[in-house]
């Protein structure tokens, strides 16, 4: 991201100033631009041709100066600096009021109990660390709730993401600020509260979101959806799910798989001696079950994955991150499957090419890549007899694994 673009960013943070207001708009400019900046350095240092290097390094050179100016920025604006058009701006809007109390009320409700905690989820990745300094400012004294702030790799580095959230997995800062898109990489069993700031369109992210409150009598609050109406749609979508009636019979299951999917003898799908089918869809689960159960906790995810970064255009420099290796507990210690035994099992067979398109459009291209790795990390664990006939963790796995207590 060339400096010239870091007027977009700036763009981006007026966001801050609707939703938040303008004392948050403030600390944006002052703290939330230049790590955004630092983040995609990191990226472009991690590709390590010439060309990136080259990149990376100009950027990091020119942050300090932006940085600065951005700092300069926000000192006039408090210094009553601010157009005309920002003059009426609240220093706390409406709406970030009522979610401070909210959260004040959850906390001063659970006083006696060191280890509440809760998430809160918002919809654009600007908001994540001026929401988070604004609770913690406002709140964090006193013995208030302090708060972090997660968000992915073109925003944030993965040394400081990591940080943050081993620091609300043990209780050191009480609220994580992220966005929707983490909804299924953050699992903490203690999360005693969901909040979603911003609107959320679809069933699958009410019971996604909603999930992340692992604790008993967990509690869920929405700002601009209905609680009942999400409610409701996920019930429907449930008794849809259950109802035999519209279950497909085997005869027709086998024609869908037909001609669904395009066979490729020795690749796709899976299937293991007197066992249930491993495919591209179902592989995911399979194995996030088997990590959790073994290891006899909930996990993070993106905890298995390393990654790298690919270009995929050269100007506008755009990335790519892409999966260089996944590890999966067993009872000798983690065990790695490199990119390299992923390519050699998919040989030169494409995703497409195996695939029902109308089952993938909605995908990511970094979720089919990693579906992709995880249907041979399914794989790995049925040759290691780590999986029993129903993609469930064998017996052996479940004993070993937790008595050799993988870190």
């Amino acid at each position: 991201m060339p400096v010239k673009e870091s007027k977009k960013l700036v763009n981006r943070t007026c966001h801050v100033l609707e939703e938040l207001g303008m004392s948050a708009f403030q600390d944006a400019l002052k703290n939330c631009i230049r790590p955004q900046l630092e983040a995609h350095a990191d990226q472009l240092a991690s590709l390590k041709d010439t060309q990136s290097l080259s990149a990376a390094q100009r950027l990091r050179h020119q942050i300090p100066s932006l940085s600065r100016s951005l700092q300069e920025i926000a000192d006039a604006l408090g210094a009553g600096g601010a157009p005309s058009a920002l003059q009426q701006a609240p220093p706390v809007s409406a709406k970030a009021e009522e979610l401070l109390r909210l959260v004040m009320r959850l906390f001063a409700a659970h006083a006696q109990d060191s280890g509440y905690r809760g998430i809160i989820f918002v919809e654009q990745v600007t908001l994540t660390l001026p929401l988070a300094h604004l609770i913690t400012s406002r709140l964090g004294g006193n013995g208030g709730p302090s708060a972090a702030a997660i968000s992915g790799g073109g925003s944030m580095t993965e040394s400081v993401r990591s940080k943050q959230m081993e620091e609300f997995r043990r209780g050191q800062v009480q609220v994580l600020v992220c966005t929707n898109a983490l909804e299924e990489g953050v699992d903490v069993s203690d999360c005693a509260f969901v909040i979603r700031f911003n609107k959320f369109h679809t069933t699958k992210s009410h019971i996604q979101g909603s999930g992340r409150a692992r604790k008993e009598n967990a509690e869920i609050y929405y700002f601009d959806n209905c609680p009942e109406n999400e409610e409701e749609k996920a019930r429907r979508l449930n008794q849809v799910a259950k109802d035999e009636q519209l279950q497909l019979s085997a005869h027709e299951l086998q024609q869908r798989r037909k001609d669904g999917i395009k066979q490729k003898e020795g690749v796709y799908p899976f299937y293991p001696p007197g066992g249930s089918e491993v495919n591209f869809f179902n592989a995911l689960q399979i194995v996030y079950e088997y990590c959790a159960k073994t290891m006899g906790q909930s996990i993070n995810p993106e905890d298995l994955f390393t990654y790298t970064e690919e270009v995929v255009c050269v100007y506008p420099m755009q990335t790519r991150r892409m999966v260089s290796e996944v590890k999966y507990p067993t009872p000798l210690g983690f065990q790695p499957v490199s990119i390299q035994e992923i390519n050699e099992h998919w040989r030169d067979v494409k995703l497409e090419e195996v695939l029902d398109p109308d089952r993938t459009k909605r995908l990511k291209h970094e979720d089919m890549d990693k579906r992709r790795a995880l249907f041979v990390v399914a794989i790995h664990m049925h040759r290691n007899r780590l999986l029993d006939a129903k993609n469930q963790p064998s017996a052996e796995a479940l004993a070993g694994t937790k008595l050799a207590r993988c870190p």
